[in-house]
């Protein structure tokens, strides 16, 4: 499995139907593959304009960093490091950034949600990587 046109549709679907059920909030998702390559953008009806460049900022630094941006935040207090010294613009440290792994643990991208606050971001990120482990079939419940 590779993450493709077709994975990201259902991601994105996934994502929309879980941010209208559960959070009752739209939100922007991004999607970068392995070569930190943005694949797809999705903007909800109503999500504010300014999570557009938020979603992708997340998404390019998880796969920029091959990490969680939450984790990457801590990296940073912990190491008492900047953003910036990665030699990289735009990375963040704004959790919801989330790294995509196949059922084996490959990287297959990154995704990037913003609109809710950033614990819920976070939250629906990791719900959506599982989702990504689970194969070609993703269907989150209701």
């Amino acid at each position: 499995m590779q993450l493709d046109f077709e994975l990201c549709g259902r991601l994105i679907a996934a994502a929309a139907r879980l941010a209208r059920e559960e959070y009752k909030r739209p939100v922007c998702l991004a999607l970068y593959d392995a070569s930190r390559t943005l694949l797809a953008f999705a903007r909800m009806d109503g999500a504010p304009a300014r999570c557009v460049p938020i979603a992708q900022a997340k998404a390019f630094t998880s796969i920029y960093m091959e990490s969680d941006t939450a984790d990457f935040g801590a990296r940073l207090e912990r190491e008492k490091l900047l953003a910036g010294d990665f030699g990289a613009s735009g990375l963040t440290a704004m959790p919801g950034g989330v790294i995509l792994k196949n059922d084996r643990g490959e990287i297959l991208g990154a995704l990037g949600v913003s609109g809710l606050t950033p614990r819920e971001d976070a939250a629906l990120g990791l719900t959506l990587a599982a989702l990504c482990r689970e194969g070609p079939n993703i269907t989150p419940q209701s």
